[in-house]
């Protein structure tokens, strides 16, 4: 992965970022029609998966694979839409999301463990990794309210910024306890999710400050060797 460009991973992470916003907005109007807020949700998540389609498709089955997809992914949220809430869909729709946040999740961790030095692209990709990551991880809140009747004290609406604040909330350790999780398989989603936020946060710090070690040996070397 060494061979992309520049600036990559900074569309991914600004598309993310207006996806944040759109939901928050989105859901700051409750009059609003929820199909027509459904569509504007879809449209920028659309943006985020090209996005991530554009950041991590270096390699052409890379390309491919995420390519197809986010189209899948993207074509299943539409259909939703157009047919109302359906369980087979909506779990079709979640299982694929999963997919392709999984698959983006391990091509930029993969990336963060092959550069050589940190660049301003690079903090971009580990931020990026950390939202995506919140973002599967509200997937799988939206999957299990399909599956399970009442999993969390409060329901995580669909299309709204519910689980994916919820999840962002658990991910970071917040746990503002407006919102609990009631079922044994909810509790070992939250508790895996909280878990996996704390290991990659000092998994990735290591391996920055050891990128900058290393960069600053280096470079206090051929001063040396100069002088």
């Amino acid at each position: 992965m060494s061979g992309m460009l520049k600036q990559r991973f900074l569309v991914l992470l600004t598309a993310s970022v207006l996806l944040l916003l759109t939901l928050g907005i989105v859901d700051s109007f409750p009059d609003l029609n929820r199909r027509a807020a459904s569509v504007v949700v879809v449209i920028v998540l659309a943006a985020v998966l090209l996005s991530a389609v554009y950041a991590v498709s270096v390699e052409r089955r890379h390309f491919f694979r995420v390519g197809a997809l986010a189209i899948l992914t993207t074509a299943f949220h539409a259909l939703r839409i157009a047919l109302g809430e359906q369980v087979v869909v909506g779990v079709t729709t979640h299982c694929l999301g999963g997919a392709t946040f999984l698959y983006v999740i391990v091509l930029m961790i993969k990336h963060l463990f092959v550069v050589r030095q940190v660049t301003f692209d690079t903090l971009c990709a580990s931020v990026c990794v950390y939202l995506v990551i919140g973002m599967m991880w509200a997937n799988a809140y939206d999957l299990l309210e399909l599956l399970q009747e009442q999993p969390f004290s409060r329901g995580l609406r669909v299309a709204t910024l519910d689980s994916t604040y919820y999840s962002l909330v658990t991910l970071s350790t917040l746990g503002y306890g407006d919102v609990a999780p009631l079922t044994p398989v909810a509790q070992m989603l939250c508790v895996v999710e909280a878990v996996a936020g704390q290991l990659y946060i000092a998994v990735l710090v290591a391996r920055l400050v050891s990128l900058h070690l290393v960069r600053s040996e280096k470079d206090g070397g051929s001063a040396q060797e100069s002088f």
